[in-house]
């Protein structure tokens, strides 16, 4: 082989390794913090029956998500599998009946119902 082929097949080498290398940093966020946490998520719903009977009717079970700057995440389901409970989650604004367990974190900062209402429409 020719001096000028390995010095081609030396920058293709490179360039996949920088490819690669860059792949990874988009995976991890670019090593920033995530705009969007969401780890653990239980969704559940308290549902009264006949004789005032009471069950939790389960509907998001251990979700976990992120997102980050210059990324786009797109939750996708059949109908009725739970895409715009999530967003009423993140938003903050599911009904009284609704229980939420696990983590939801913009900027690093809990998304507590104070902060929610603060970003929503804003922000999220």
């Amino acid at each position: 082989m020719s001096d000028s082929t390995h010095e081609r097949e030396s920058s293709v080498r490179a360039a996949r390794s920088d490819l690669a290398d860059a792949g990874d940093l988009l995976r991890e966020g670019g090593g920033q913090q995530a705009i969007l946490e969401v780890e653990g998520l239980f969704l559940s719903f308290t549902q009264y029956g006949a004789g005032l009977r009471q069950r939790e009717l389960e509907v998001i079970h251990d979700l976990s998500l992120s997102a980050h700057a210059g990324e786009v995440v797109a939750v996708v389901g059949a109908s009725g599998s739970g895409k715009s409970l999530l967003a009423h989650a993140i938003f903050g604004i599911l009904p009284e009946n609704a229980r939420v367990q696990g983590s939801l974190k913009y900027r690093g900062e809990e998304l507590d119902s104070a902060l929610q209402e603060k970003l929503r429409g804003i922000h999220i």
